[in-house]
């Protein structure tokens, strides 16, 4: 199988994207109406960040929530530095993970932004009643990992420049998660098919989200959940 450097797919993306309109409702919006329309908002130059080690994953031992909490902040840190807020508008991506058999973490849903530190910060939420529905749809893996975006900040006037430029970040998460866990010898899948069940939970932190897509790991599995579906 060939080898892809985990920042190609997003630098590839990032490349597509820039000429494209930024998400209405973001700071560059906001600076361009007050500005002008004639006024440019410089580029950032893209910066790979570097890959999280694995850790000792390998061999089938057992999902740990800090190696997962690592790659879902490299995840946030790739796409901002893609897609910088300030440019493109802040496209609420988040994520939420459905944990069922993770060290560190009691069975249930927990919010996972972000802490600043190469890690994020897991906070149980009140629809980890809806686990046991959504392993049903999607998986009985370790953790299923909801990648979510607020899809209300792109209005109904939007070409579909905008709502592409939404899809393409998520995308990109994705793939680092992906390339992050298959590193560390961890078994991916992802499922494209959105549900509404997701879309309720993800509604609890914040009005608006929408889930996008689900990545489930296993890392006793092997290679039995390598696809998509």
């Amino acid at each position: 199988m060939p080898l892809i450097r985990i920042g190609e797919p997003a630098e590839s993306l990032a490349a597509s994207m820039s000429g494209r309109r930024p998400l209405e409702g973001g700071a560059a919006a906001r600076e361009g109406r007050a500005a002008g329309e004639g006024t440019a908002v410089p580029r950032p130059r893209f910066r790979q960040p570097p890959l999280p080690a694995a850790h000792g994953l390998r061999g089938g031992s057992s999902l740990v929530s800090a190696a997962v909490g690592r790659w879902l902040a490299l995840a946030y840190e790739t796409v901002e530095i893609a897609w910088p807020a300030c440019f493109h508008g802040d496209a609420g991506l988040s994520a939420l993970i459905g944990a069922a058999a993770v060290q560190g973490l009691e069975p249930g849903i927990h919010t996972c932004p972000p802490d600043g530190e190469g890690g994020v910060r897991y906070t149980m939420i009140a629809g980890s009643a809806a686990l046991p529905e959504l392993r049903r749809q999607y998986s009985d893996a370790s953790a299923l990992v909801f990648l979510t975006a607020d899809f209300g900040r792109i209005p109904d006037t939007a070409s579909g420049d905008s709502y592409g430029g939404l899809l393409s970040r998520v995308g990109a998460a994705g793939s680092v998660i992906q390339q992050s866990a298959r590193s560390a010898g961890v078994a991916l899948r992802i499922h494209d098919r959105p549900s509404s069940h997701a879309t309720a939970v993800s509604r609890l932190m914040r009005p608006g989200q929408r889930h996008v897509l689900t990545l489930a790991l296993d890392p006793e599995r092997g290679e039995s959940l390598a696809g998509s579906r």
